[in-house]
Order: structure tokens, then C-alpha cells, then sequence
């Protein structure tokens, strides 16, 4: 018979699974990209390393959005096709991200045309189309996609024939996790931007330091909450789905 594992220890289990796993494919990452490919082996490295880094990704994500529903294991282990379904997901996600990244550097060359449109002064119709494309990147587009990257993580591609995912978007408390990580995200951002006033190197070193670091557990505790919140969620949207025709019948 399972146990059901202690809440704050399952949680701590994910955090520093995300916090030394995405720090391992960063440094991963940079090793391939110093990697030398003059001869032809190092070229099937190459190769081997990067598919190899895509599969850790999937991975990752596939054990950190589904271990908050695995109430009776520490962490779920990684099976072939969600972890597929993990990646397709992911890549997805960053392709949009992309799309609307591209679309926001060619926000100024349509707002006159857009002001002309609305009557607006060119200067307001460039805010309003960043604030449009910004809403779009950091909360239309994760809103969305994050429930249904939660269900493949745990059901692998049978997660596009269900509603279930929809019901976490109907959901108040699916909205209050996800608010709570965009004011994490919204924090990492803005320490990675603020520059305060040192007049030597070292100071400089060590704000620079201590500002990438408390940013870096913002941005892997955000994320963590954010695929947490939305686990559970599905995963009470799951049991009532499977009440709903005991209860008909």
C-alpha cells in the first residue's frame, strides 16, 4: 500500500531537482557549444550531445510538471512516450515564444500605420502594441499552454483527446498559483535589470553576483509553483471527471 508523501518535502524534492538539473543542461549546453567540430567524429558528438541534452530537457519537465500529482513517490520516473509528448510540448512553447519575440521587434515599423488606424499618437500606439504582444508572451500564451503541457506530462499524447485540461483554466485557484509565479518572474526580471550604484570592480562582481543568484531561485521557484499548482488542479479535475459517471449511472 502507497503512502502519500509529506507536502513540503515532495515540493523541496522538485526544487532541487529544477534547480541543479536546469544549472547541469545550462553547463551541458555551454560545453557544446565550445565543442570543436573539425573532424568528422566530432561532428557525430556533436550530435549525439545535442539530442542527448533535448532528451534531459524533456525529461526535467516531464518529471517536474507531473511529480506534484505523484503524491505517493518522491519523483515520477521518466517514460518514454510523456516525455516525448513533454518535448513536442516544449518545443511548441518556445516556437511561439519566439513568433511573438519576433513580433515585438517589429512593433515600430507598423505603429504609425496602427495610429492612423485609431487616431492615436504614434508614440501611444507603440505602447499599446508592446503592452499587447508582452500580455500575449508572459500571460495568454504560458496561461494556456501550461495546463495542457501538465497533462501530457502525465498522459502523454492521450492528453489531446481530453477536456480535462480545459477545466484548470475555468479554475480560481489554477489563476492564483499562476499569478503568484508571474510576481516571481516579474521580481527575477526586474533584479537582473536593476544596476545599483558601485564605484569599484568588486562591488560591481559581487551586486552582480548576488543579484543573478537570487534571480536564478525566483525564476526555478516561479516555475516550480506555477507547474505545482497547475498539477493539482488537473489532478482534482481528473477525480471529478471520474465521479461524474458513477454519479450519472
Amino acid at each position: 500500500m502507497s503512502t502519500q508523501r509529506p507536502f513540503f518535502l515532495r515540493f523541496a524534492a522538485v526544487w532541487i531537482l529544477l534547480c541543479s538539473g536546469t544549472f547541469l543542461l545550462l553547463a551541458g549546453f555551454y560545453w557544446w557549444l565550445t565543442w570543436p567540430d573539425e573532424h568528422f567524429w566530432q561532428v557525430c558528438v556533436s550530435f549525439l550531445w545535442a539530442a542527448l541534452l533535448v532528451f534531459a530537457v524533456a525529461c526535467l519537465l516531464r518529471t517536474v510538471l507531473a511529480a506534484p500529482a505523484a503524491e505517493s513517490s518522491w519523483l515520477p520516473k521518466p517514460v518514454a512516450l510523456p516525455c516525448l509528448a513533454t518535448g513536442l510540448w516544449f518545443i511548441v512553447f518556445i516556437a511561439l515564444q519566439l513568433v511573438l519575440v519576433h513580433v515585438d521587434d517589429r512593433v515600430e515599423s507598423v505603429a504609425v500605420r496602427f495610429a492612423q488606424l485609431l487616431h492615436l499618437p504614434p508614440r501611444m500606439s507603440i505602447s499599446l502594441l508592446h503592452g499587447v504582444v508582452g500580455a500575449g508572451m508572459w500571460l495568454v500564451a504560458p496561461a494556456l499552454l501550461l495546463p495542457l503541457g501538465s497533462w501530457m506530462a502525465r498522459n502523454g499524447f492521450t492528453a489531446l483527446g481530453r477536456s480535462g485540461f480545459l477545466r484548470s483554466i475555468r479554475n480560481l485557484r489554477y489563476w492564483a498559483g499562476f499569478a503568484s509565479a508571474l510576481v516571481l518572474f516579474y521580481l527575477s526580471h526586474r533584479l537582473i535589470d536593476w544596476l545599483p550604484e558601485r564605484r569599484t570592480l568588486h562591488g560591481e562582481l559581487v551586486s552582480a553576483g548576488w543579484r543573478l543568484g537570487l534571480a536564478y531561485v525566483l525564476g526555478v521557484s516561479a516555475v516550480v509553483i506555477a507547474a505545482w499548482n497547475t498539477s493539482r488542479v488537473q489532478a482534482g479535475a481528473e477525480g471529478e471527471r471520474a465521479i461524474a459517471p458513477s454519479v450519472d449511472s
